[in-house]
């Protein structure tokens, strides 16, 4: 039976398809952390906002899911389409960007509880139905953009909790979610 019929993807505050330009389909291997280097707004006007700015824009430019502080998220692109989230590496690349910022300290981060539970469920989600390990990996596996060879950003950011993010989804792989 097909995982992903068994599994049901994490909520969706947001369904952004079609609005944000995918690029062919792929197989997705490894998934990218970003931030938009954007603030929080009330309910979902800042995921909104991120798929308004990447409209406005005319370049292409998105990614598959965007999660605010509050733990909403946006779904933009279908995993199984290429996002152009981060440079000549998006074959193979989940990207999701989370709102915030790359100077984030650790204390910050884990502030944002909602987000980082909410991201660790999609990881989860991500690893049973299209089996991308829940490791940090740069080729197959979980990594930010600052990993990616060749990049010219640095988010998330050194204060990015990566391993209890990465804790979190095994967790979450292991005993399901809401």
């Amino acid at each position: 039976e097909n995982t992903m019929k068994r599994v049901r993807r994490p909520l969706v505050q947001l369904d952004a398809q079609g609005r944000v330009q995918s690029h062919g389909a792929h197989t997705p291997l490894r998934g990218i952390w970003h931030t938009t280097e954007s603030h929080d707004a009330p309910s979902i006007r800042d995921l909104e906002g991120i798929v308004s700015f990447w409209q406005r824009q005319k370049k292409g430019y998105g990614a598959h899911v965007i999660i605010d502080k509050s733990g909403n998220s946006a779904l933009c692109v279908p995993p199984e389409k290429i996002a152009w989230h981060t440079g000549s590496r998006n074959t193979g690349s989940i990207g999701i960007e989370l709102i915030g910022f790359a100077r984030f300290v650790p204390k910050v981060w884990f502030v944002r509880r909602r987000q980082l539970h909410k991201l660790a469920r999609w990881m989860a989600w991500l690893n049973l139905a299209y089996d991308i390990p829940l490791v940090f990996d740069v080729e197959r596996g979980w990594n930010g953009h600052v990993d990616q060879p060749n990049q010219t950003h640095w988010d998330p950011g050194p204060g990015f909790p990566r391993k209890h993010v990465l804790r979190l989804a095994v967790k979450y792989r292991t005993e399901g979610w809401s």
